[in-house]
């Protein structure tokens, strides 16, 4: 993993809007990455970009379906839940796999 990125962590546990609903507050954490391109897609002659990636992490990194990944100027939505990889031959937690997107 050679990148730097900041994780966003996002937790519903903010104060109540005016709606009654619970409001989100994030808390940005550094963290090791790498990201790796699965697919692109483009649509109504460039207007909509869609490309989704997969993201490791550290095993340390927790992460939830809620959170994003901040790389320099772009921003990248979790996919749903994150998951722990495992080593089979070690028994070790490996690193954290996820799936995230990017919307243009």
């Amino acid at each position: 993993m050679t990148r730097t990125a900041v994780l966003l962590q996002r937790e519903q546990d903010g104060p109540v809007d005016e709606y009654g609903n619970p409001t989100w507050t994030e808390v940005g954490v550094p963290v090791a990455c790498e990201l790796q391109q699965e697919s692109a897609y483009e649509d109504e002659g460039g207007v909509l970009q869609l490309t989704t990636w997969r993201l490791y992490l550290p095993a340390s990194a927790p992460s939830s379906g809620w959170d994003a990944l901040q790389l320099g100027s772009e921003l990248y939505e979790l996919e749903g839940d994150a998951w722990l990889a495992r080593n089979p031959r070690t028994q070790l937690d490996s690193h954290v796999e996820a799936r995230v997107r990017r919307l243009r």
